[in-house]
């Protein structure tokens, strides 16, 4: 278009734009001033506004970028209705009229109107609305096309070449060609965007809140191909942190790969740079407040990792969605003036939406679509649903509706309570239920493979449902695979996009689970996902880790089943075991705990206490006991077990053998050296015996002795005694013995194991240990280094092992006088373990000694006393007083109270002899 007829068209179209706004204002004011309307009348001026809002953006954005003949052309064509709805209103206006000709009455309104006039003035009405969405689409064009000129204009002016800067794009579904504009929720939304730069989707499941927001999506992309458009699924903290780290690693965000970065705060920070470009953020399935606002502690609870709305983007060359269940969230985080209430579609939407997924010649019976949308409550999803099944067995609408029709025992219960309280119509829900209950019974009756892989999944977490997990044993994966594709046509199931793995919208798994309730088959689909989850799930170790990972969330609701046949317990309690190997492999200490000691309690009332399986997992939860700092509780449960197993005969040798070094290492933790190193060398001996030098059971046991002859030649040293020449030859030679066998243990692990394994790691790290405790402190720097640059890697830097290796560290630094380095690593040691492990763990009070030491050799003695009297009472009701680290800080605090005193710089506090 050249620049004449370019001007012309902008003045036109701002003509026609007044024109239009002119008319409208005329419509709402006599709208408005009906006294003691109906609701019809508000809902007529709200409709008037939208338009009044619509014709405002096309006439700035005319006036800003141009405009073209399609606009000009859809305006004329919308000021034509605007003209008829003013002849309307005018025909109204005589039968309105009270007797003093001031006031419009509602009562003689409706006398003199047919109600088919009233809907004649609502489909124009209508009618105009969508005129206007064409209007204001090639509005949007034309501002794309300026944009793009722009900066081929800039680029040619500057005589450069031309360059592609990189956009994310992570829309996960593709544009839906038959999307039906729902003119007020889109124009709303659109509205807030430019305005705002922010906006919530709320509304319950099934209303297609993501398809607004992914057309919104395609929609912007199209005006300004020029920004990121960033799609996440956030129903769970770890769905979110996941996204987080694959935009950082695809756009290659500085430091992304370093083990020891912020991913989230990286992401967050990269996004708010406005010289990185505008964005689109969309928070899809935003469901749980507390993913983003809860302040639980990570370690303590599944799934909730609190806080995550302070890693939301909010520059203000960005924009944000938000869908959710839950409107609350969308207040949180956007403000109740950004949120919009999504419910049902519209009569018309449903209608012109049912028609556009209906097979010819359905998609033409107006009426009877009409009346289908209606008695599905226009909800997206349900129509979604009748239109398969219509399709896929070619009926006619009328055959489907009268499926629709309550049999004669009455209707079905809503399906669930909380989707009830969304609802104005309590029978909403029976309608979608009557709706997939068709099709539900339809599938078992001609594909029961089909059904049978429904109910199945309706019994596990309805998202990232592993293909793996579904297919039975020795199964033809073509009879697996048309068993899918019935689901996945019938729109119950979906395949999530570039994974092997399947989804369900809530509705329908509630709606499944209602369905095996009325066949009384609910029980038996639990306990077959039990019995398939405890035969998959293996045991959590390095290399399953991953496997684990994607069957978890179905473990963990599986187990919460309450109603599972008796002769399925042990399956749980495999379960049980195996997910519970798999949290202490993530650092989830306190639920494994739990998952231990229902595991026992199911395999001794079972199987009794002297079984081999309840006397493992009773091994297993005293060795996790050890590490949350459950010390009695551990002793307890190893003694026991050890009693038991010295009785049962030769067949429970290796697990005598097993129980044996895991008491001692409690033992070593415990401070009681002596019999540490008596059952230690006991295993060690017995397992090179009964498995050879080289098996992972007996490389393990030489790592316990290693750390208890360390511990010994230590506690031998005396804390300020001097020693015989004879105590000090004793001394070096358990040093000796525990290097060799640490650096035995390491070398052995590196080369069966690979040098990046966690248990290599860990043998790393002793080895480091023993070496400081020995006086090589440059060797034992080194190894605690790597040690922990690869731990934080393989494990994240919250993991418990990681933590212990960053405590060697500063150690070592200290022992070398870098004093200002240990400090710091102390510091960051000690927030850490206080997150992961709690305040008063064992742990967090050696990293307290350890800071008080840096302190104190740095002349800060009043910091270094404070810390020194909190842990030596921390450690004194943790461990007792005869523990050596309670004695070790006993020493530490009186010696540096005395010297204060003396000193007149600080007054001494008396310490609790209970605490």
């Amino acid at each position: 278009m050249d620049g004449l007829s370019g001007a012309a068209s902008v003045i036109a179209v701002v003509s026609l734009a007044i024109q239009i706004a002119s008319g409208l204002n005329t419509l709402k004011s006599f709208w408005g001033s009906m006294k003691s309307a109906h609701s019809d009348v508000k809902s007529i001026i709200e409709d008037i506004q939208l338009l009044l809002d619509i014709i405002e953006l096309i006439r700035s954005n005319s006036e800003k970028y141009g405009s073209d003949g399609t606009t000009e052309s859809a305006l004329r064509s919308c000021q034509d209705r605007i003209e008829v709805l003013n002849k309307l209103a005018q025909d109204i206006e005589l039968g309105c009229r009270s007797t003093n000709k001031r006031k419009r009455l509602w009562t003689p309104f409706k006398a003199a109107l047919k109600l088919k006039d009233i809907q004649k003035f609502q489909d124009t009405l209508h009618d105009t609305k969508l005129t206007l969405v064409l209007a204001r689409q090639t509005s949007s064009f034309a501002i794309t096309q300026h944009s793009l000129n722009a900066i081929q204009t800039g680029v040619q002016g500057l005589g450069l070449k031309r360059t592609v800067k990189q956009y994310i794009s992570t829309i996960p579904f593709e544009r839906d060609l038959k999307f039906v504009p729902r003119v007020t929720a889109m124009t709303r939304l659109q509205m807030l965007i430019t305005n705002q730069k922010k906006a919530g989707l709320a509304g319950m499941g099934g209303v297609g809140k993501s398809q607004l927001a992914i057309e919104l999506c395609y929609d912007l992309k199209e005006r300004d191909p020029a920004q990121h458009i960033i799609w996440i699924y956030a129903s769970t903290a770890a769905r979110i942190e996941q996204a987080y780290m694959s935009i950082a690693k695809n756009m290659q965000l500085p430091g992304w790969d370093d083990p020891a970065c912020d991913t989230m705060k990286l992401v967050c920070e990269w996004l708010n740079d406005e010289s990185n470009g505008k964005w689109l953020l969309v928070l899809d399935s935003a469901d749980d407040l507390d993913v983003f606002f809860a302040t639980t502690p990570r370690s303590q609870t599944v799934g909730k990792q609190g806080n995550l709305a302070r890693y939301i983007p909010n520059g203000s060359h960005g924009s944000l969605v938000v869908t959710s269940r839950d409107r609350r969230v969308c207040q949180r985080m956007l403000g109740n003036d950004s949120v919009i209430e999504i419910g049902p579609m519209t009569e018309s939407e449903s209608t012109q939406f049912l028609a556009s997924i209906l097979p010819s010649p359905q998609n033409s019976l107006t009426d009877e679509i009409h009346a289908l949308a209606t008695t599905l409550d226009n909800i997206p999803l349900a129509m979604s649903q009748a239109a398969a099944f219509i399709s896929e067995n070619r009926l006619e609408i009328t055959e489907y509706h009268q499926l629709l029709i309550p049999d004669e025992f009455g209707p079905l219960d809503v399906l669930d309570e909380d989707l009830s309280e969304r609802r104005r119509d309590s029978t909403a829900h029976s309608s979608i239920f009557q709706t997939w209950k068709i099709s539900f019974d339809f599938i078992s009756n001609s594909q029961p493979r089909a059904s049978k892989l429904l109910a199945l999944m309706a019994m596990l977490d309805r998202q990232d449902i592993p293909k793996l997990l579904l297919q039975d044993d020795d199964e033809k994966p073509l009879v697996f695979h048309k068993a899918l594709g019935t689901l996945q046509a019938f729109a119950l199931v979906a395949q999530q996009q570039r994974t092997q793995s399947f989804s369900m919208h809530r509705l329908v798994q509630l709606a499944t689970l209602r369905w095996l309730h009325t066949k009384g088959e609910q029980r038996h689909y639990k306990t077959t996902a039990l019995t398939r989850l405890a035969q998959r799930f293996p045991k959590g170790l390095y290399e399953t880790q991953e496997y684990c990972a994607a069957l978890a969330s179905h473990a963990r609701l599986v187990l919460s089943y309450e109603d599972v046949a008796d002769s399925n317990k042990l399956d749980s309690a495999m379960l049980l075991q195996n997910l519970a190997s798999f949290e202490i492999m993530q650092g989830r200490l306190y639920e494994a705990r739990n998952y231990q000691k229902r595991c026992i309690s199911i395999r001794e009332t079972l199987l009794g206490i002297s079984h081999i399986s309840t006397l493992e997992c009773m091994r297993d939860l005293a060795c996790n006991l050890r590490d949350i700092a459950e010390f009695k509780e551990a002793e307890n449960l190893h003694r026991r077990s050890l009693l038991i197993l010295e009785s049962s005969g030769p067949a429970y040798n290796s697990a005598l053998l097993a129980t044996k070094s895991d008491l001692a290492d409690l033992l070593w933790s415990l401070g009681k050296y002596e019999e540490a190193e008596t059952l230690s060398r006991e295993a060690v001996a017995g397992r090179a015996d009964l498995l050879g030098t080289n098996h992972a059971d007996t490389i393990t046991s030489m790592g316990v002795l290693s750390l208890i002859l360390c511990a010994l030649a230590k506690k031998g040293e005396g804390i300020g005694n001097s020693e015989t020449h004879e105590l000090s030859h004793t001394h070096k030679a358990r040093y000796s013995e525990s290097a060799s066998l640490a650096r035995d243990v390491f070398e052995k692990r590196k080369e069966i194991l690979g040098p990046n394994h966690p248990q290599t790691l860990v043998s790393m790290n002793n080895l480091s240990w023993v070496l400081r405790n020995k006086g090589d402190f440059v060797e034992s720097e080194l190894l605690a280094r790597e040690a922990l640059e690869r731990k934080e890697k393989e494990l994240g830097k919250d993991h418990h092992d990681t933590l212990n290796c960053k405590y060697c560290l500063a150690v070592v630094l200290g022992c070398q006088g870098r004093h200002e380095e240990a400090e710091q690593i102390y510091r960051e040691h000690l927030e850490a373990v206080v997150r992961v492990l709690g305040k008063g763990h064992p742990n967090t009070m050696r990293s307290m000694r350890g800071l008080g030491k840096a302190l104190e050799s740095q002349g800060k003695v009043n910091q270094a006393l404070e810390i020194y009297r909190e842990a030596y009472n921390g450690l004194l009701g943790t461990l007792g007083p005869d523990h050596i680290s309670t004695m070790e800080s006993k020493a530490l605090f009186e010696r540096l109270s005395d010297y204060t005193a003396q000193d007149n710089k600080y007054i001494s506090v008396p310490i609790s002899s209970n605490t």
